[in-house]
């Protein structure tokens, strides 16, 4: 199985990747138990990804964001503080070529419409569900989040 990656502006395979730095990778949640998943739910080195970081408000991001300059960024939309929405205008102010995935228990189609207006890479809504056969191995997630596989 091949697996693609996004590579500033082109997605490329992972046999064109190696002796590559890996993506690092910033992961928001405000809710425990789903940030500890989404650290656990993928092999992230296998893909190429090193989680530098996790918080669990817009505040916090916006702190290791500055601390780590991530390259990529899976953020909850609802959280204390600051909504995703919110922490990503901030964000793309200071580092403007971070790719954000947005993860939300929300299908309000104004919140898909201002994360595309934002330039969001990918909404995902949450649950993410793991029963299925693609789900356990990883490749439904690392699908929606690098997308043009």
């Amino acid at each position: 199985m091949k697996r693609f990656y996004y590579e500033r502006n082109a997605i490329i395979r992972v046999e064109d990747r190696k002796g590559t730095a890996m993506y690092k990778l910033l992961i928001l949640d405000d809710e425990p138990i789903i940030l500890d998943g989404l650290k656990h739910i993928l092999n992230w080195n296998e893909l190429g990804f090193d989680i530098v970081a996790t918080a669990s408000d817009g505040l916090e991001g916006l702190e290791k964001i500055q601390e780590q300059t991530p390259d990529f960024v899976i953020t909850d939309i609802r959280m204390k503080f600051m909504d995703g929405l919110t922490f990503i205008k901030e964000a793309k102010s200071v580092h403007p070529g971070i790719m954000f995935v947005v993860l939300s228990a929300f299908s309000d189609f104004e919140y898909a419409k201002e994360s595309i207006q934002l330039g969001v890479y990918n909404y995902i809504l949450k649950p993410v569900d793991r029963s299925t056969e693609n789900h356990r191995d990883g490749n439904f997630f690392s699908k929606s989040i690098i997308k043009g596989y």
